[in-house]
């Protein structure tokens, strides 16, 4: 997202407003998704469900809206740098997710409401086939792997665009430790036991 971020700013030194605002907004919604992930990661489903799925759809959510101003950044960079083919493949992608986060969160929402109306002593973990809900949330889940892979395809879209860019790293220090500089100086035998003989009077 942030290589993406600086080509496109390259591309557009001092010409659209709207291709800057749209670039920017679309890095910002790429970040609010990669803290969505970590939330989803660092919380796993089983020991906090609430925070789990707050942060599922935000990454879901705000994955989706960078797909929409990426899409909206290669319509506005088409035909100079982008194919109209490209245009169509983003846009199709993107239209996929949204149905696709929607299909998920209606499924999750009613599975997780017929599973509260069934009452199941069971823990959620411990779902099995029959159970009330567990087929929607089966779906549910069918789903966001289906999302999933719609974003590592849309991602694939910037190959074609990356064999141009060159990352050069320089590698410089930025603290000189003080042993790296000791003048390291060696006593000969004889000068030790003199030194050794001074300490003990």
């Amino acid at each position: 997202m942030l290589v993406r971020y600086v080509v496109i700013r390259n591309l557009n030194r001092c010409c659209r407003w709207s291709v800057d605002v749209l670039n920017v907004a679309a890095v910002m919604a790429g970040l609010l998704a990669v803290f969505g992930n970590l939330i989803v990661s660092a919380y796993p489903v089983l020991t906090s469900r609430t925070i789990h799925n707050a942060g599922a759809y935000t990454m879901f959510l705000a994955a989706v809206l960078y797909m929409a101003l990426e899409t909206g950044l290669t319509c506005c960079l088409c035909p100079e740098y982008n194919a109209k083919s490209m245009v169509w493949l983003r846009f199709s992608l993107t239209t996929a997710s949204v149905f696709a986060v929607i299909f998920t969160a209606c499924y999750q929402y009613i599975g997780e409401n017929l599973w509260v109306e069934g009452l199941n002593d069971k823990p959620k973990h411990l779902r099995e086939p029959g159970d009330p809900g567990f087929r929607e949330l089966l779906i549910s889940s069918v789903g966001e792997w289906f999302l999933v892979s719609l974003f590592l395809a849309f991602f694939l879209t910037f190959a074609h665009e990356f064999r141009r860019v060159i990352v050069t790293v320089d590698v410089f220090p930025l603290v000189y430790h003080m042993d790296e500089h000791i003048e390291v100086t060696r006593l000969r035998p004889h000068d030790s036991y003199s030194l050794f003989s001074s300490a003990s009077l």
